[in-house]
Order: C-alpha cells, then sequence, then structure tokens
C-alpha cells in the first residue's frame, strides 16, 4: 500500500486512512471517557466517521436525565446493548465506559467487527497502575496510542480537552495509517465478521453455517459408553483461518 510523505498535504494523508479503513468502524477504549470522546470528534472530523455519544444515547435509552441515575449494572447493560446495535454500523467510532460492558466477554463479539484503539495519556508524576480495566485494554487494543499529558503552558491555549484530544489525535492518525498498511487484508476481514453475525470467532473466520451454540454443545457431548475411541475417531480436524497481525 502506498504512504505518504510527510509533507504531504493531510487532507491526503485521511483520504489514504479513509480508503483503507473500508468504512469499517473504530472502538477507542481508555481510563478517560471524555478524552476518549473528544478524540472520537476530532478523527470524526478528519475522516467523516460518526463519533457516537454514548452517555447521551444510553439517557435517551432508559429516559433518565443523567447517568448518576443508572447503578452500575444498569449503565453496563444498556451499554452493551447499543454496542450490539452499532456492530452492523459503518463509520462510526464507539467510545465504552472503562468498568462498563466492556468488561464482560460476550460484548467482544460485537466489539470486534470494528478497530480497538486503546488511548492512554501518560503523567510520569503520576504513573497509573496496573488495574484489570488496563490490563483489559491492553490485551484487546490493536492499536495503541500513548501521549504525554499536557502541562501548564506546554501549548497554546493551555491544558484544555479540545488540545489534550487534538494531540492524541495527530498521534492516532499516522499510527492508524501504519497499522492499515502494515496489514491491508484486516479491514476486509473485519467487515466479513460483521457479514457474518458477529459470532465470536474471531479472529479464525469459520465457515459460513457455523454457530457458536453448535459448537458449544458438540464440545460438551459425551459420547456413548463403548463408543469413546470410535467417537474421537471421527472427530474432524479443527477448520479456521489465520490470526490476524499482533497489536501495535
Amino acid at each position: 500500500m502506498r504512504r505518504f510523505a510527510a509533507s504531504t498535504r493531510k487532507v491526503g494523508a485521511n483520504r489514504l486512512i479513509v480508503d483503507s479503513l473500508k468504512r469499517v468502524s473504530m472502538t477507542f477504549l481508555g481510563d478517560d471517557h471524555a478524552l476518549n470522546f473528544a478524540v472520537a470528534k476530532i478523527v470524526g472530523s478528519r475522516l467523516g466517521w460518526f463519533p457516537v455519544d454514548m452517555g447521551k444515547v444510553i439517557c435517551g435509552m432508559r429516559k433518565v436525565a443523567s447517568l448518576d441515575q443508572l447503578s452500575k449494572e444498569e449503565l453496563a447493560a444498556t451499554e452493551a446493548e447499543v454496542l450490539r446495535g452499532l456492530r452492523n454500523q459503518f463509520r462510526v467510532i464507539a467510545t465504552p465506559f472503562p468498568g462498563g460492558s466492556v468488561a464482560t466477554e460476550a460484548t467482544w463479539s460485537d466489539l470486534w467487527g470494528s478497530f480497538i484503539v486503546w488511548i492512554d495519556e501518560e503523567d510520569k508524576a503520576r504513573p497509573k497502575a496496573r488495574t484489570p480495566d488496563r490490563a483489559l485494554f491492553e490485551s484487546k487494543a490493536e492499536v495503541t496510542v500513548r501521549v504525554k499529558a499536557i502541562k501548564g503552558f506546554a501549548v497554546k491555549g493551555g491544558n484544555t480537552m479540545e488540545n489534550r484530544a487534538r494531540a492524541v489525535a495527530d498521534v492516532l492518525m499516522p499510527r492508524l495509517s501504519d497499522y492499515l498498511a502494515e496489514y491491508p487484508d484486516l479491514a476486509d476481514r473485519k467487515r466479513e465478521y460483521v457479514e457474518r453475525g458477529c459470532r465470536g470467532d474471531w479472529p479464525e473466520l469459520q465457515p459460513a453455517g457455523w454457530s457458536p451454540a453448535v459448537a458449544t454443545l458438540a464440545a460438551d457431548r459425551k459420547p456413548l459408553r463403548g463408543f469413546e475411541e470410535q467417537d474421537q475417531a471421527a472427530e474432524p480436524e479443527p477448520a479456521g483461518e489465520a490470526a490476524p497481525a499482533p497489536a501495535v
């Protein structure tokens, strides 16, 4: 895949990312949900992707004025519904809440149809502990974006959310471009995963007729007494595709 030189206009580099994404959506993870959504708005404006305001959508679904009116369990369950509905939508950017529905493995069946980006703002003066959330982000992320926290007058305008988000977006865009250039077939596999119903078989996509429920029943099935050896001999070789490229 052709890459643009650093001197190329931003519009050209953004166009290359758009073409490489092939309408596949993105999911931004991270400790700071407000920062993630601010980055989603900036990246969305550059690429033409729609940033989903999870808080606003959830409040609308539950008919509440604030997320504070929901319990942690209610918030996670409603967010899982939103993410399930987004899995068939192209050109969107989701920003799940840390500690919400992403903590359950079932949610990832819906998310693997998107590109998973971990946004990590670092502050050496206040290093972050290795929490279960951060361990999850590290294990699931396909593209990791780490930036130093803006302090004081490090940039014109100071430490505003907009400046922080722009700093992240400026790192994310070339990182995403390099990732897509290195693994040009990944977007097609993401789309195929969505078209087959987000069945949870990522990264080893199974044949079109495969069903996770049937596969689970087959795995749990016990042979009749006296036929154990015959049953084992009849087991087919597992089918699958090569695993996707490692995270960046």
